[in-house]
């Protein structure tokens, strides 16, 4: 319950530096909203992915384990 709440917690800490963040970029830089995006997404892509591998590795043991126990 701790661990949920604290993910939540950290969610939103990041949700809202995302503007000040960008802000910071853009008035720095030549940065383009399009190129922010692109990064973004390349940051986030293989956390994203370790997620999937996890989730689809969790669902093959679930299914695994109703196999054996019928």
């Amino acid at each position: 319950m701790i661990r949920g709440a604290l993910l939540i917690a950290l969610a939103a800490l990041l949700w809202a530096t995302t503007g000040i963040v960008a802000k910071f970029l853009f008035s720095g830089s030549d940065l383009q909203a399009v190129t922010l995006g692109f990064l973004r997404l390349a940051v986030a892509l293989p956390f994203f992915f370790a997620d999937a591998q996890g989730a689809a590795r969790t669902r093959s043991q679930c299914n695994l384990s109703a196999k054996v126990h019928p």
